[in-house]
């Protein structure tokens, strides 16, 4: 499997209940779409039982437009799998954003209910849960200065978006911002 960004304990709770297939990150190809088809052609056509399941990892914002009540990342993943004729059954989408389902029943509103996906919408990153440690810091809250956010070194439309609303609210003294792209 692909290293995502799951807690090792959720990761291992999914591999002792499925038969995992294929595990992605759906940051691998948010920004291009044909990557996941390249990654998912080897799975074109086949069977899968109720056990087996294609992971898919979605852990970061999506893009919207106000034209679609959907994501991007669901519009795209509902595309490639019915193009490569792998049923959605096979499909489990682990997620941190709660009402992402509602997203994937508005996109499959006429598919049978035999062939959706399972989406998981509880399951938090292991980069906000890191496995327990002697060695962590003891994090003093009642020190904190200022409110921080990382840009995440990738230059991304919600990203930039709100860095210019920091900028333009003249907010950089009270909150510290870490980016790497030109806004």
């Amino acid at each position: 499997m692909i290293e995502t960004e799951l807690h090792k304990k959720a990761l291992d709770f999914l591999k002792h209940h499925f038969k995992i297939k294929l595990s992605i990150d759906c940051r691998e190809f948010d920004m291009q779409p044909h990557l996941l088809t390249k990654k998912l052609q080897c799975f074109q056509n086949l069977s899968f039982d109720n056990k087996e399941k294609i992971v898919l990892v979605h852990m970061d914002t999506d893009y919207y437009d106000s034209c679609v009540k959907y994501g991007t990342i669901p519009i795209n993943v509902v595309r490639t799998f019915k193009n490569l004729n792998i049923s959605l059954q096979a499909l489990l989408f682990v997620t941190n954003h709660i009402g992402l389902s509602k997203e994937f029943d508005c996109l499959l509103k006429d598919q049978h209910p035999n062939d959706r996906p399972m989406i998981v919408e509880t399951l938090l990153s292991g980069l906000l849960l890191p496995e327990p440690s002697d060695d962590l810091p003891e994090i003093k809250f009642d020190q904190i200065e200022r409110a921080g956010i990382c840009m995440m070194n990738q230059a991304r439309s919600h990203r930039i978006a709100f860095y210019n609303f920091v900028l333009d609210n003249d907010l950089l003294d009270k909150i510290a911002v870490s980016q790497h792209f030109n806004a």
